[in-house]
């Protein structure tokens, strides 16, 4: 298992390698170290020993092209003369060199030799066309370092972009408010000036004078005008107000004569219910009186006969007594001849 993990590292070193071989001894140097930490990390991971301190990269703030020159001309003269690296001049080696092991370094001279031994073709153009193919692989990558930093420096020029318009505004509105301010001057100062000649001073106050007359005379128009219109406001209101009375005197007349037509004809009719009422009064009373008669006549009718009826009635009531006081004569009779 840690030889297949062995081997698998070699050979994405390999490929590393071919694939920064066109780049510069710069970018070599940090790509060839960097897969070598990975190659010993793999190992020591398979043996299980895990080393923490593991060997550190650390490079010059040059610029590329100083860099690549040095860094180029000093790995040729360590394979052409086998020079160690403890003779190299400390201030160069902080300065151009990076600290490496010896497998790296021997991996580097061998890549090189490789280099020479190739033939001779367009470098530039192999160059060209793997960046290309690098960048077209990296460019839809969001976390790697060409793309943040791309991030990074747009935001920066989006934001210096935005500050400097944002200034360029201001110092023109200041431009312009100073434009103005001098033109006020300038207007004012001119001003001046034309109003100090005599002629200008009295041609003015020809112009007031004429201005005053003028409005003197718009104010005489102008209360003429509503003294107009106050004498018309006045008499329309009079005949206004003579109409409105007369037509109030017009509607209480007419309610005068509607009152006293209301009373007439209350009149005609309380005087005409008041001939029904006697008309009715006489011949009720002539009714009471045929009635009277009628009931007198009855009465000395009935009178009549109840004095009939009393002398049948007293001379039955006599007959009886007779005849009583005969009997009771005849009993005392018997009585007596009884004895």
């Amino acid at each position: 298992m840690a030889t297949k993990n062995l081997q698998q590292s070699n050979l994405l070193s390999i490929q590393t390698n071919n694939k920064l071989a066109m780049q510069s001894p710069n970018h070599l140097l940090k790509s060839v170290g960097q897969s070598t930490l990975n190659q010993r990390y793999n190992n020591n991971s398979s043996s299980g020993i895990y080393q923490s301190g593991l060997p550190q990269i650390y490079y010059n703030k040059q610029t590329q092209k100083d860099l690549s020159t040095k860094s180029t001309n000093n790995l040729r003269s360590l394979r052409t003369e086998g020079i160690k690296s403890e003779s190299l001049d400390k201030s160069s080696l902080a300065k151009s060199l990076c600290i490496i092991s010896q497998d790296e370094l021997n991996k580097i001279k061998q890549r090189i030799k490789m280099e020479d031994d190739l033939p001779t073709y367009d470098r530039q153009a192999e160059k060209k066309k793997l960046h290309e193919l690098s960048m077209k692989r990296i460019e839809n990558w969001p976390d790697n370092l060409l793309n943040i930093t791309q991030k990074k420096e747009k935001e920066r020029y989006e934001k210096f972009e935005k500050i400097e318009k944002e200034k360029r505004l201001i110092d023109e509105q200041e431009e312009a408010y100073q434009r103005e301010q001098y033109r006020k001057i300038i207007k004012d100062s001119n001003e001046k000036i034309f109003a100090q000649d005599p002629r200008v001073r009295q041609f003015k106050k020809s112009m007031l004078f004429s201005a005053i007359m003028q409005e003197r005379k718009e104010q005489m128009e102008l209360k003429k005008y509503v003294d107009d219109i106050n004498n018309n406001y006045n008499n329309e209101q009079t005949q206004q107000m003579e109409t409105i009375k007369m037509h109030e005197e017009e509607e209480k007349q007419k309610l005068k004569e509607k009152k006293l037509a209301q009373l007439q004809q209350m009149k005609q009719d309380l005087a005409k219910q008041l001939q029904e009422m006697k008309e009715k009064k006489i011949q009720q009373i002539m009714d009471d009186q045929k009635e009277g008669a009628l009931i007198k006549e009855r009465a000395n009718e009935e009178n009549q006969e109840n004095i009939e009826k009393r002398r049948k009635q007293k001379q039955m009531f006599q007959d009886l007594q007779n005849q009583l006081n005969e009997e009771q004569k005849k009993k005392e009779v018997k009585e007596k001849n009884s004895q």
